[in-house]
């Protein structure tokens, strides 16, 4: 610690030392410095430094360690400083411990990658900016070298070892001071001040002596001018590749005037730089500016804008040391970060330490878009700016991304899209553009550099996305030469990472990099087939499908990328850029060396090309077609014909249409590229048999590339007669795509045609298909004179036909023959005699079979089809369209059968089959029900007939005639696809093939069209026969088959055991476990299903529901019931509805009497049950209905409708079900089918049952055995609603005390409960059917007079519906009393029940609520005896259907929201205190005493008293329902037991 310190030299074992520390271990030692030992060491959180001072016994250096510790508290938070860590002193030594980095300036200068211009001056300007820190807080170095500036792997800085505890001043005339303190690398660079040596004698030299020797006698006279020496020194070093400008002996000479470093500094390369140098390192200190001087004066020349205003700042605050941020960053916060993006969480919490580089790269990749603006804008290029990059000039334009789609002959299935939010590449690559290399794009370099450092350490896959797109955008900003040396190497680990979605998107970046750079210096010459290649040639057998897919998307653009940079490596040859050293005698001959490198790169890319042609996934296959042209170029025409398109072929084999419709994507660049020949003689043939492709969608792809051909002037004229004459009747197909697609390509080749031909050969081709001449044969004449194309039925069904077509037909009979000719290889004998080219092409050639009229032929078997195909729709102008698509169709079926009846349908292994050899995916399928098809089976296995003469089978036709809707209906459930797969092989082959009129060709259909040919044959199997014969035959067929079978499972027992036939039974058994042949009786007569099956369920055919608001027009008034009603109920399709009273009776009403016959009868009654009815529910889609008694009795009983003409008969009700509960009975019923609690049994029939004493049963209905029991507390009050979502999957129960509770119905497990602010009964809930609630509100009636829409996930009020007295001026709102509260203890529940609740709101409840789906409007009632509209989406359009007196103002309706909350609000004027309701409830006779002197106090006459009393409710309302037939009508019942129906 001084220049005596200088004296000790002892030789000690360094390791006895560092024990003393006790958790740090010795490695090895650093450096030959004598002043003090350097060892790096081991701690438990990482490698350090530890620098040991061995001091004289007796010495104390505790001055010395307060002093230091002040300077490193002082400077610790300085960005670009390191400060020792810890400072330790022991009787035999004192040590300093920091952390160890690996890299100092002056190993990294001579480190690869080389440091470029920016970086070099980015490495300067912060050490600049370190030292001018440090300065501010008046602490200097003293000892600023290379080997004392840490640089880490993303180039930032940090100064290291202050040294004010060594000599200020040296003596000149002893340089071993010098060499014991200062050179610690032996290499003899001084980057000492001049100022610090002293002669002898001197002032400096006599004070020195005066302080004699000691420890303690050191004193510190370090100046900034000194360290601004130092620095110079040291950036003059970076800048000329670590070569020093001065050692001992020279900074001597430089003192004396005796050498001049200018020389070395014009070797800088950048004069501003060399400028700044110079003026550091001049001899007068006072002369020398301070760093921040040098910073501001230096700003725009030797150092960009965006270092000062942006770069240094972020950086910073990514590579924080400190737990939190100094000053500078809180100020940059507030004048940078401002402007950053909100996206990343980080940025609204800047003092949060980024410690974790996954961390680090989110917040980098979202400030990306403004981190690229502030680079393109905060810098203004030099003028004296003149180096350049190593691929172009200063000024050029770069290639970029968006020059991707124009750098090839093909279209690039690689996007140049990125995914980093608010980033545009277009823009900012267009910005640079117009400036140099030189510019703010250099600070991309930097970005780089930290980017790459954070990859190596990440840890997470999304993070090593989101760096991949940072590289690739950073890629259009960064020279060729950086990409290369760079960029790449990162992107080629990521290709071994083990998330397949890494190495895809890697896979993609690397490509798009090479793809744009457009120079490569001799180092890289051989990048492709030496590192390139290697690393990508795995991805052809990667496991993964997506890599494979991502491997074949990328190999073209690989493969032209190669063929470039193998082109710039021959021109570097050609120009002399290898030296002669590095080239073997055999590669002088350049063009041999060409081609075989060529042939050498042609040979890798044919091995993975043919890899990924062949590969298993279709998908893997299409990518590689969507860029084939650019592979066809790449290999040239012979492999393109050999290679691709041999593999290429096959792929019209396959059986995804999708390949096959990629195939045909691209052969329009392969056709252009591989010649006319190849096209006519290989392609064009397979186009032509591609135009009956089963798949729709693969023709419209033919004839656009046909099109496409066409207008590349690729056909021959003859070529184009031909094919127009075969294409043209597809302007006939039901399909528009085809239809335009054809058109496109005729009009396109009347374009290559002279005007002869056009009109001589093409127009007569075309006339057949006209509605009338035209004047030009172009798309827009052709469009709107066609004829109407065939129905879609009718073409389907004849496509059915011409599949079942037996050698009996006559009008399929040329076709047949041409097919076994063909097969034979023969031509057919008619057309071999008299067909000449010509004569072909006028024919239509091969899909146009033009015969007259009366030529044509029919057999019985052709009649008997084509009046099917009238009955489904066909007119004659369409059988004329079918005559001329009669070889295509019959192709298309020979096509549709090929497809359906593959040989690989048939593979199985051990006796199983699997799906995968099928093409079949597995997936997760709901069968529908499938009780009906069963009941009907059953119906006819009880009136089973044997025939035994014709008179049976007419006696059978009979018998069957009264099932015509069971067997309708069957069907229509047999039209569904996975029925159909089912039961397509139970008819045996015997039976099939007898005759041709047989029973697959039964019963109307109107059955949606499919293209799977399984599909189309229940469709022409549901065709109808025109007379009573053909039915005869069907009954014939079906009794036959019914008197051998006799059940479906002796039916299915005949079917094959092997093949296709065993999976069917597999599946049909799997469909009848998940759907057994439950509850038939609940069903009733399926003709009356049949009926009103129009209407679906929970909607409606007619939608003027909607719009609609009632009139208050009283249509019926009941009053069979002798007591209140409880419920009302209506049927699934509105034909009933059922009441249910007191009085112990069910009621059921006919709907449809509403409309004409007016009647106050029900059409039934159920009264077996005992008790009084509290509840009851339509069973869905059937007429059966739930009831429940307070006796405990659960009853499900039908209602017997049968047909009696136009009208309906009603039998006596019909018991199916009972249940009963003990000691309880149900007060809410509601039903559902639901798959929530056994998937693997399919769904069941559930009714939900809430009881009395809080229990809620969940029963099924097949088997009455109870499924779940859910237990709400009877503290929380007696259930009086439930309500469940569209899905079953939740449930909400309400209770008399206003508590609610919501329960998951899938693990029948309660979630949380909450007191509705009222505290009082729960009256009614129903599900929002608002889309936009997505099952998650529910309406509830509670409180006085209101109607409340709850969120259930977050227990908030949305919407309120209510009631109130007086102006709304003077009416205010306590949001209080809409927030949800927490359920009290039992204690508390006891102790206040809330009766004063239910007192004061029982006089103005609200009890029934209807809100159908899809409709804007919500009825209500309740104790007030009104029946109110409101309309939901125009508040002051609801109103008060019934209950106004005459008297009395119609309400005003207006709307407010407070605190998120909207309120709906009536408001009444205040009546007169006599008209007012009590404010207790009455008994029942005391309020009918009170209604009628209200009544005769309103009204004058006795007309008007009926009139009132016949129009208005006079007790509480119970419930409402809505109906819609035969229109919309309100149905509303009372506790007088009075019912209602208002239109």
């Amino acid at each position: 610690m001084g220049n005596n310190i200088s004296n000790f030299n002892a030789v000690v074992v360094v390791d006895s030392y560092v024990s003393e520390l006790g958790d740090i271990q010795y490695e090895r030692s650093l450096g030959n410095a004598r002043f003090m030992k350097t060892i790096r060491g081991r701690h438990k959180d990482g490698l350090v430094v530890v620098k040991i001072l061995i001091k004289p016994k007796g010495v104390s250096l505790r001055k010395h360690v307060k002093r230091l510790q002040d300077e490193y508290d002082a400077i610790s938070k300085i960005l670009n400083v390191f400060t020792v860590q810890k400072i330790l002193e022991t009787d035999g030594a004192a040590y300093m411990v920091r952390q160890y980095f690996y890299s100092s300036l002056y190993d990294r200068i001579s480190t690869r990658p080389f440091l470029t211009l920016v970086e070099k001056k980015w490495i300067a300007y912060q050490i600049l900016r370190g030292v001018a820190d440090c300065h501010q807080q008046k602490v200097y170095h003293g000892d600023i070298k290379t080997e004392n500036v840490l640089v880490t792997s993303w180039n930032w800085v940090y100064l290291v070892d202050f040294a004010s505890y060594k000599p200020t001043f040296l003596p000149e005339d002893d340089p071993a001071d010098f060499s014991f303190f200062f050179d610690t690398s032996s290499r003899r660079s001084c980057y000492i001040a001049p100022e610090r040596f002293y002669k002898a004698g001197t002032e400096i030299d006599q004070r020195l002596k005066k302080l004699g020797s000691g420890v303690n006698s050191v004193f510190c006279e370090l100046t900034s001018e000194m360290d601004i020496f130092s620095v110079g020194c040291v950036i003059a070093e970076l800048f000329l590749e670590g070569s020093s400008i001065f050692s001992l002996s020279q900074l001597f000479k430089y003192r004396n005037g005796e050498y001049d470093p200018s020389s070395k500094l014009d070797k800088m390369g950048d004069p501003d730089v060399k400028d700044m140098v110079l003026h550091m390192i001049q001899l007068d200190p006072t002369k020398r500016f301070s760093a921040e001087k040098y910073l501001s004066q230096w700003r725009g020349k030797a150092f960009p804008d965006y270092f000062y205003d942006f770069l240094h700042e972020y950086m910073g605050l990514l590579t924080d040391k400190s737990e939190s941020l100094p000053s500078r960053i809180q100020t940059v916060e507030t004048n940078f970060m401002s402007n950053m993006s909100p996206a990343f969480p980080l940025v609204a919490q800047p003092h949060k330490k980024l410690v974790d580089a996954d961390e680090k790269m989110e917040r980098l990749y979202y400030d990306f878009d403004r981190i690229s603006r502030l680079l393109q804008h905060n810098d203004i290029p030099s003028s004296t700016e003149s180096v350049t990059f190593a691929d172009g000039k200063l000024g050029e334009r770069r290639r970029t991304l968006s020059d991707l789609p124009n750098m090839t002959t093909s279209s690039i299935i690689l996007p140049p899209t990125l995914n980093i939010p608010n980033y545009d590449h277009q823009s900012t690559s267009i910005h640079s553009c117009n400036h140099s290399p030189n510019s703010g794009e250099q600070g991309y370099l930097v970005i780089l550099s930290f980017v790459c450092s954070l990859l190596r350490n990440t840890l997470y896959s999304s993070s090593k996305l989101k760096a991949l797109d940072i590289l690739l955008a950073l890629a259009e900003h960064l020279p060729d030469d950086v990409k290369l040396d760079r960029l790449i190497p990162y992107v080629i680990v990521l290709l071994t990472d083990e998330s397949a979605l890494v190495r895809s998107n890697s896979l993609k970046v690397l490509t798009q990099v090479l793809s744009i750079v457009e120079s490569i210096s001799p180092i890289n010459a051989r990048i492709f087939p030496e590192y390139i290649l290697p690393s990508v040639r795995e991805f052809a057998t990667d496991p993964d499908v997506m890599v494979r897919t991502t491997y074949a998307s990328c190999i073209a653009l690989l493969s032209e990328t190669a063929l470039r940079f193998l082109e710039m490596t021959q021109l570097l040859l050609s120009d002399n850029a290898f030296p002669l050293a590095d080239i073997d005698a055999e590669e002088l001959d350049f063009e041999t060396a060409y081609d075989s490198s060529l042939q050498d790169l042609q040979t890798v890319i044919q091995e993975q090309v043919t890899m990924l042609l062949i590969d298993s996934e279709s998908a893997v296959k299409r990518a590689l077609l969507t860029d084939i042209t650019c592979l066809c170029v790449f290999f040239g025409r012979q492999k393109a014909n050999d290679v691709l398109l041999s593999h290429m072929i096959t792929y019209l084999n396959d059986k995804d249409w999708m390949l096959r419709s990629a195939f045909f994507e691209s052969v329009k660049g392969v056709g252009t590229f591989v010649g006319a020949r190849s096209l006519e003689e290989y392609i064009l043939p397979l186009m032509i048999q591609a135009l009956t492709d089963a798949e729709e969608f693969v023709v419209e792809r033919v004839l656009n590339s046909l099109t496409s051909l066409a207008d590349l002037g690729l056909f021959q004229k003859m070529k184009l007669w031909e094919l127009v004459g075969i294409v043209s009747p597809l302007v006939c197909h039901p399909s528009v795509w085809i239809r335009h697609g054809t058109i496109g390509f005729i009009s396109s080749t009347t374009k290559h045609l002279p005007e002869t031909d056009r009109w001589c050969i093409i127009y007569p081709l075309l006339t057949r298909f006209l509605r009338s001449d035209i004047a030009e044969i172009n798309e827009e004449c052709l469009l709107d004179n066609a004829k109407s194309p065939i129905p879609r039925p009718v073409y389907e069904q004849a496509i059915l036909w011409a599949s079942k077509a037996t050698s009996q037909s006559i009008f399929w009979k040329t076709q047949q023959r041409n097919r076994r000719s063909s097969g034979r290889g023969g031509p057919s004998p008619s057309k071999s005699k008299s067909a000449g080219p010509s004569t072909l092409i006028r024919h239509g050639s091969l899909f146009n079979d033009v015969v007259a009229d009366e030529e044509i032929s029919k057999s019985q078997e052709d009649a008997l089809y084509l009046d099917r195909l009238r009955n489904v729709g066909m007119s004659p102008d369409d059988e004329l369209k079918l005559l001329y698509m009669r070889d295509y169709i019959y192709k298309v079926s020979r096509t549709r059968s090929s497809r359906l009846k593959s040989p690989d349908d048939d593979i199985s292994k051990n006796g199983e089959i699997y799906l995968k050899n099928l093409g079949v995916t597995p997936l997760t399928v709901f069968l529908p029900d499938l009780s009906q098809q069963v009941h009907v089976w059953n119906i006819k296995h009880r009136n089973t007939i044997t025939l035994q003469s014709g008179d049976d089978i007419i006696q059978a036709k009979k018998t069957i005639k009264s099932k015509e809707g069971s067997i309708s209906n069957l069907h229509r459930t047999a039209s569904q696809p996975h029925v159909q797969a089912l039961l397509q092989n139970q008819i045996p082959e015997k039976s099939i093939s007898h005759t041709s009129e047989t029973s697959d060709q039964n019963y109307g259909t109107s059955a949606p069209v499919t293209k799977d040919d399984c599909l189309q044959e229940n469709v022409l199997k549901a065709m109808q026969y025109p007379d009573s014969i053909s039915h005869q035959d069907d009954m014939k067929k079906l009794m036959n088959s019914k008197a051998k079978s006799g059940t479906v499972d002796e039916l299915l027992e005949m079917t094959n055991t092997v093949g296709y036939g065993h999976l069917q039974r597999i599946l049909y058994k799997t469909a009848m476990e998940a759907f057994p042949p439950h509850i038939p009786e609940f069903i009733g007569d399926p003709t009356i299903m049949r009926r009103i099956r129009r209407i679906p369920q929970n909607t409606s055919s007619f939608r003027t529901i909607g719009n609609w608001k009632p009139e208050g027009i009283l249509v019926a008034h009941f009053t069979e019931h002798t007591a209140g009603i409880n419920q009302l109920a209506v049927s699934w399709d509105n034909l009933l509805f059922a009441s249910c009273s007191d009085d112990g009776t069910v009621k059921i009403w006919d709907c449809s009497r509403l409309e004409r016959n007016v009647t106050n009868r029900s059409r039934a009654t159920y009264n077996r049950q005992g008790g009084s009815i509290k509840c009851l529910v339509f069973i869905q889609q059937s007429y059966s209905i739930a009831a429940a008694s307070d006796n405990g009795s659960i009853h499900i009983f039908r209602v017997d409708i049968r047909n009696s003409g136009s009208a309906l008969k009603f039998g006596k009700c019909i018991t199916v079900r009972e249940h009963q509960l003990v000691d309880e009975y149900a007060l809410v019923l509601q039903h559902f089918t639901s798959n929530a609690f056994n998937t693997m049994t399919g769904s069941k029939s559930i009714l939900l049952v809430g009881t009395n004493k809080g229990n809620i049963y969940l029963i099924d209905l097949l088997t009455m055995n109870t499924l779940a029991t859910l237990r709400n507390k009877k503290s929380y009050g007696i259930i009086t609603s439930m309500v469940t979502d569209r899905l079953h999957t939740w449930l909400l129960v309400g209770t008399a005390r206003g508590i609610l509770t919501l329960y998951d119905l899938r693990f029948q497990l309660p979630l949380y409960s909450w007191l509705h602010p009222s505290k009082s009964r729960i009256s009614r809930m129903l599900l929002n059917h608002d889309p936009r609630a997505e099952s998650k509100q529910v309406i509830i009636a509670s409180g006085k007079n209101e109607v409340s829409i709850w969120n259930i996930v977050d227990m908030k009020c949305l919407k309120v519906y209510g009631v109130k007295s007086g102006d709304e001026k003077t009416t205010g709102v306590s949001m209080e009393n809409y927030k949800a509260l927490e359920v009290p203890s039992d204690t508390e529940i006891m102790l206040n029940s809330f009766t004063s609740h239910e007192t004061n709101y029982a006089e103005n409840t609200i009890r029934a609520i209807s809100s159908p789906s899809d409709c804007h409007f919500m009825l209500t009632g309740g104790a007030d005896r009104k029946l109110r509209f409101w309309d939901t989406s125009r508040i002051e359009n609801s109103c008060v259907v019934l209950g106004l007196d005459i008297d009395e103002t119609k309400p005003r309706y207006s709307s407010n929201t407070y605190d998120n909350i909207h309120f709906h609000f009536e408001f009444t004027h205040q009546r007169p205190l006599q008209h007012s309701s009590t404010s207790t409830l009455p008994n029942r006779s005391s309020s009918h005493i009170n209604q009628q002197q209200r009544l005769y106090n309103g009204l004058n006459s006795s007309v008007s008293q009926q009139q009132y009393l016949m129009r208005n409710h006079t007790d509480a309302i119970t419930d409402v329902v809505v109906t819609e037939i035969p229109y919309p009508m309100i149905i509303s019942g009372d506790r007088d037991g009075i019912i209602k129906v208002v239109s």
